[in-house]
């Protein structure tokens, strides 16, 4: 997908085999931003250009991952509601089901089946687009911030209010056991108190040990995290759009 007037990143993939004679053109596809940030940092990119503080070449760079965040951004939007329909009637099943049969498999009906690969998908896509951000971050730094002062990535990637060994040992642990390995086997846990909800437990690995919390995520830990991503990118575009505002602001040659 792309834009009018985006310019595509230089990198090139290599296909097996062209296309099939016959074809009659190719038509790239626009879309409307999906997730209604970015513009702050899309303004002081502009403004910072037009000023002479940035090449052709770092604009379009910042640029094109400034979009790429939006559109994943956008698609943690679609994919959280997608887990949120759900998991609900599923969690509501599970509360009503008889305690007499929690030695037993939850049956899993044809609309449950679904939410299995929507989990994985958000769960991956949640540490992708940290990592996005990062890029663009990293990017944006290079451009008008010097060396010495550039943050490190470790703190561009560290979520308000997350423990930063939770965060890489799992958050980092189970994207890459979707991406790579294990398929995503869920679980309900249950709670004794009727008037507790339940939670979905992600399963990550071959054995889970419920009392130590290995070999698992919990579904309401993952939508703490998503609230997280979503504070911290706000607070991201802030810092770049200030450092590119920053940057327009003095007189000197592009970079």
């Amino acid at each position: 997908m792309g834009r009018k007037g985006h310019r595509p990143d230089n990198r090139q993939v290599q296909q097996p085999a062209g296309l099939q004679p016959g074809w009659r053109a190719v038509r790239p596809l626009t879309y409307v931003p999906q997730s209604g940030r970015g513009f702050e940092l899309a303004r002081a990119l502009v403004e910072a250009h037009e000023a002479g503080r940035l090449s052709d070449d770092a604009h379009a760079k910042i640029g094109e991952r400034n979009i790429w965040l939006d559109t994943k951004r956008g698609a943690l939007r679609i994919v959280y509601s997608r887990v949120r329909q759900g998991w609900l009637p599923l969690r509501e099943r599970a509360q009503r089901a008889d305690p007499q049969h929690d030695l037993y498999t939850l049956p899993l009906e044809a609309a449950d089946l679904p939410l299995a690969v929507d989990v994985a998908s958000y769960v991956m896509l949640l540490d992708a687009t940290l990592d996005t951000a990062v890029s663009l971050a990293t990017c944006v730094e290079r451009a008008v911030v010097p060396a010495a002062e550039r943050t490190p990535k470790a703190t561009l990637r560290a979520l308000p209010g997350v423990n930063p060994d939770e965060q890489r040992n799992v958050l980092g642990t189970v994207r890459d056991a979707f991406a790579h390995d294990v398929a995503p086997w869920l679980s309900a846990i249950l709670m004794r108190d009727p008037n507790a909800e339940p939670d979905l437990a992600i399963l990550t690995a071959d054995r889970q040990d419920f009392e130590t919390g290995t070999g698992y995520v919990l579904l309401s830990q993952v939508f703490q995290w998503a609230g997280a991503l979503d504070e911290h990118l706000l607070q991201l575009e802030r810092i770049l759009a200030a450092r590119l505002y920053a940057a327009a602001s003095r007189a000197g040659p592009r970079r």
